[in-house]
């Protein structure tokens, strides 16, 4: 995915104001909205937000420190349960109210721009003037529709292979697995060991899209749907993608992964990982909390330890899937010249690495090369994914429906043992002809 335009993130506030408002006033069937914020007069947003306690902190900073230089807009925190998070933002802005700026998870933000509740950036971002490679590649990409942009990249993330040094030593294994045939060798020599050689998730519409199958899919330039435009399902015929399900349903076969794999959530994987009860897994950086809290005496390097994705084969690179969250403003905002100065002050590369430094990474190119990330051997192997990882799934408006199917498609392959060509090529008929038309 390439580059877009380009964009500033110091921006001058007075000018955000008037030409984010100038792209507001004529976009389509879009609410006049009102000078509020630009000329001395009190007014309030709210910025929507996830309850994670990792972000909020950090976020309050920067809302903290966007007021102080700002005393004449006060800036609400809606902090609300991640699972109820899309609903509540959907059903809001379907009905024209919902707040003023907020967070947009990447496979909403084609779905929320068709049913027109984000505001046009593209004015206000090309006027600015600032090369936008301060952004890693692609990611200001997923915040475009139709050639403009609705939303900006606050964060991305990758997944990494997991593993625990003490279980591979046990098990006669010197270093973590570099290639899949080696992934499958070593998570075949845990059978009847009493622990388990690998776990994956399953129990989410998104899980094998981006936890499972796609770190595997991406080392292996595979696709779900096509890169061009209309998007097609063609998981069925593309080489990548078929070899990624049938090493899954391969590791499946050795009979050394976990019972309840056809419905294993994110918590019960970390729990047996954390109590040694597994030896290999692919998660992203938020797994390191999780497993601290389910055992704090773990150890890194010792109890835990992070590779690359394993290559499919010797010498081949290896890639992850990431996804990440992006900021758009509500199209009906009555605040909008407010509302464009906190989006403005909120990308300031000092405030995305604030951001990213618990669970996430900035969405910046040289975002990783400052602290806490430079020092930390923890992110090694994240550092070397970011370059090659990316969505799994091509952007489409319907990208929860497609993942739904995928997890379908991909669990009678991996879980049942059925034909992986077969249930992929049954899989891209129903995304064609039902969900993508």
């Amino acid at each position: 995915m390439g580059r877009h335009g380009r964009w500033t993130v110091a921006i001058g506030i007075a000018s955000t104001a008037s030409l984010f408002l100038a792209a507001c006033s004529t976009a389509g069937n879009q609410a006049q909205p009102t000078q509020s914020g630009s000329s001395g007069e009190k007014v309030s947003i709210t910025w929507a937000t996830t309850n994670s306690d990792s972000t909020l902190a950090a976020e309050q900073k920067i809302a903290d420190a966007f007021m102080a230089a700002n005393p004449d807009i006060t800036v609400k925190v809606d902090a609300i349960n991640f699972a109820d998070y899309d609903t509540k933002l959907n059903t809001s802005l379907r009905s024209g109210q919902g707040p003023d700026v907020f967070r947009v998870n990447h496979p909403n933000v084609q779905a929320w721009t068709n049913a027109g509740y984000l505001a046009d950036l593209t004015q206000p971002i090309a006027d600015t003037g600032v090369d936008t490679a301060k952004f890693i590649p692609g990611l200001l990409q997923i915040g475009q529709v139709g050639g403009k942009q609705f939303a900006l990249p606050i964060d991305t993330d990758a997944r990494a292979f997991w593993y625990n040094p003490k279980l591979l030593k046990k098990a006669g294994i010197d270093a973590p697995p570099a290639t899949w045939d080696e992934l499958l060798t070593d998570v075949a020599k845990f059978k009847d060991s009493g622990t388990y050689g690998y776990v994956y998730r399953t129990d989410s519409d998104y899980a094998m899209a981006y936890e499972a199958v796609g770190p595997y899919l991406k080392t292996a330039g595979g696709h779900i749907l096509s890169t061009d435009t209309p998007a097609q399902a063609v998981a069925g015929t593309d080489p990548g993608t078929i070899a990624a399900v049938t090493l899954l349903q391969k590791i499946a076969a050795t009979g050394a992964v976990p019972p309840g794999e056809s419905n294993m959530s994110e918590a019960t994987s970390y729990k047996l990982f954390a109590s040694g009860k597994v030896a290999m897994m692919t998660g992203g950086p938020w797994v390191r909390d999780a497993i601290m809290k389910n055992n704090p005496d773990l150890t890194f390097g010792t109890d835990y330890a992070l590779a690359v994705i394993p290559a499919q084969e010797a010498g081949g690179k290896s890639g992850s899937a990431a996804g990440g969250w992006q900021i758009a403003v509500n199209a009906k905002s009555k605040n909008a010249a407010a509302a464009a100065k906190f989006l403005a002050f909120f990308e300031k590369p000092e405030n995305l690495v604030t951001l990213a430094s618990n669970n996430s990474f900035p969405p910046l190119v040289d975002g990783m090369n400052g602290e806490p990330f430079a020092s930390d051997p923890f992110f090694d192997a994240f550092k070397q994914l970011l370059p090659n990882s990316g969505l799994p799934i091509t952007p489409v408006a319907q990208m929860a429906q497609v993942s739904a199917a995928f997890e379908v498609a991909a669990r009678a392959a991996v879980n049942e043992g059925k034909d992986v060509t077969a249930e992929l090529t049954a899989f891209d008929k129903k995304v064609n002809e039902q969900i993508l038309q």
